[in-house]
């Protein structure tokens, strides 16, 4: 992308057809750009592309009307950014806003809030991670400036932070706290400390820390809801096969979930309800036979349940997977069926 020339053109295609819809000159010039598709001027609107050029310093944000290729705004952010772009309706009003780092704009490119001073971000997630607190809070993982793990409301302010040496990746699950062996619907956050510090911990949504994994959990899990009750469940990526926590933290490893030895997953790998049964499948390339493969279940689900495809949050969540490093997050438990 450094190099990019006068010649490089963003294209949108027909996801019918294939046919070309629009084209225009391609915004990003550094050598880290990401984009994410979002409704910046509400539902009844067709959507926009925003465009992050630059990641650990300034940065250029663009969006384009998804329509017609045409800009509709720009701007130059000083504060570093992140390694993904997030973009949803923080805040409720049906118009969704971009997320850049440590910053909140609206859908016309203005600045809604700053998040208290700290650098460059690894992780962010916007989510209802707290249903009591109005609109959605902001999980950021932060690297360098005031590191640490941080959740902040709809309007930027910090509800909790936990200082680390360096947040670096994170998933957001659910997972039986009591013995019950039933998931738990709070959303719990894994964040990673890299570096010689060593901590691996999963919160709770307030900040209270539940449990710490072994660096060997936190280095080879991959997050997928593969089980049919909701919980969180981790492919192993040395171990090819799929485990679920008990509430004290130990690895149970589900029947009939072997894996093919050549594949290599790890944190970035498709998770989604592919098929429709409502239990997620993971996407991956098996690279001992040069194939990419999609996992499922091969248990009965034993119930039915309404896919988290029937939701808007799920597929637009879902579709950012492209948009630099995804976090993992999973779905709401899903409801029964009568």
């Amino acid at each position: 992308y450094a190099e990019a020339g006068p010649d490089e053109m963003l294209t949108a295609v027909d996801g019918e057809t294939g046919d070309v819809v629009w084209e225009c000159p391609w915004p990003g010039t550094r050598p880290r750009v990401m984009f994410t598709v979002g409704y910046l001027r509400g539902m009844e609107q067709a959507p926009s592309v925003v465009v992050q050029d630059g990641t650990y310093g300034d940065l250029i944000l663009t969006a384009i009307d998804g329509a017609t290729g045409r800009v509709q705004w720009q701007v130059t952010q000083a504060r570093g950014g992140g390694h993904n772009l997030d973009i949803d309706d923080v805040d409720g009003d049906g118009r969704m806003e971009v997320i850049a780092g440590g910053i909140c704009y609206g859908g016309d490119g203005s600045i809604l809030w700053q998040a208290e001073p700290f650098g460059h971000t690894d992780v962010s997630k916007p989510a209802q991670f707290l249903p009591d607190v109005p609109g959605l809070q902001v999980l950021y993982l932060v690297e360098k400036e005031n590191p640490g793990v941080y959740l902040v409301n709809a309007q930027g302010e910090t509800l909790w932070k936990v200082p680390f040496g360096h947040a670096h990746w994170s998933w957001i699950g659910h997972y039986d706290l009591d013995g019950s062996g039933t998931p738990d619907a709070r959303f719990m956050i894994h964040a990673a400390e890299k570096g010689a510090n060593e901590y691996f911990p999963i919160f709770y949504p307030d900040g209270r820390q539940w449990l710490e994994l072994t660096r060997h959990q936190a280095h080879r899990y991959a997050a997928v809801g593969w089980e049919a009750d909701g919980a969180t469940c981790f492919a192993h990526r040395k171990d090819f096969c799929i485990y679920r926590l008990d509430a004290q933290g130990q690895e149970i490893r589900l029947p009939g979930s072997e894996l093919p030895t050549g594949s290599l997953f790890g944190r970035w790998q498709i998770c989604a309800d592919l098929i429709g049964d409502f239990r997620e499948n993971f996407g991956c390339i098996d690279y001992e036979k040069g194939t990419f493969f999609v996992a499922q279940n091969p248990n009965p689900a034993g119930r039915r349940a309404r896919s988290p495809q029937a939701d808007f949050g799920y597929r637009h969540e879902r579709a950012q997977l492209g948009s630099g490093y995804y976090t993992y997050i999973a779905p709401a438990l899903c409801r029964v069926d009568p």
